[in-house]
């Protein structure tokens, strides 16, 4: 299996939909340097949850009608006992926030389960050390 950073293997990011019949598809490679730096920073595993959605996987899964990812531009993560610290890092705009926005992602939502990053090229929240903003959410239930 092809391995796609010191600690992954490309068949960690691949579609986990059950309707999904191809044998690729598109995934933004800044998503997986980002989880890549959360694993070096903690150094701890990281599994991710969700990359590449299908439309039907997509709503099953109570994603947004415009999610991105049903673009490959976004991915949901666990790294088991540390989500709440990574979180937290995250909103206190640490050293890995700052690795992580440099990287280009610009979206975070927190669920007690999993982290969502997605690399929208808009956001609501403004930070003047980047010249795009960013947003973030938390997720009312656990998928």
């Amino acid at each position: 299996l092809l391995q796609v950073t010191s600690s992954f293997k490309l068949n960690e990011f691949f579609c986990k939909c059950p309707d999904f019949t191809k044998t690729s598809h598109l995934l933004d490679f800044r998503l997986i340097t980002a989880v890549q730096a959360v694993r070096d920073y903690y150094q701890m595993p990281v599994y991710i949850t969700s990359s590449y959605r299908t439309l039907f996987c997509n709503a099953k899964s109570g994603g947004a009608h415009n999610s991105y990812h049903l673009t490959g531009r976004a991915l949901d993560f666990s790294c088991p006992n540390l989500n709440s610290r990574i979180k937290e890092d995250i909103l206190a705009k640490s050293k890995l926030y700052t690795l992580l926005r440099s990287i280009g992602i610009n979206g975070f939502g927190f669920s007690d389960c999993f982290i969502h990053f997605d690399v929208r090229t808009t956001g609501s929240i403004h930070d003047s050390s980047f010249a795009l903003g960013y947003d973030v959410w938390y997720y009312t239930s656990s998928r």
